[in-house]
């Protein structure tokens, strides 16, 4: 049986991402994107229709020691319809 993946995940090491966050059955990506170096919190933005292959993909990439914020640069931000996220209390 395969591993289940996590849904969420914070990615401290990240210049770009602060944290990311899968729901599967609406198939929206939450991305938090760092506004400079020291933003902690990141702007939230919903990906919609994203497939969860990307959402393991990220992981890996993450997994791997790569530049998640790259992979979603080229693999998620510009393919996907797009919303703000409210702000999480």
């Amino acid at each position: 049986m395969p591993k289940p993946f996590p849904l969420d995940m914070d990615f401290p090491g990240s210049s770009a991402i602060v944290r990311a966050r899968y729901r599967p059955e609406m198939r929206q990506l939450d991305l938090w994107w760092r506004a400079s170096d020291d933003d902690e919190a990141g702007r939230g933005y919903a990906y919609l229709d994203v497939p969860p292959e990307k959402w393991r993909a990220l992981l890996k990439v993450h997994e791997a020691g790569g530049s998640v914020g790259e992979y979603a640069n080229r693999q998620v931000k510009d393919l996907h319809e797009v919303a703000p996220l409210e702000i999480e209390a």
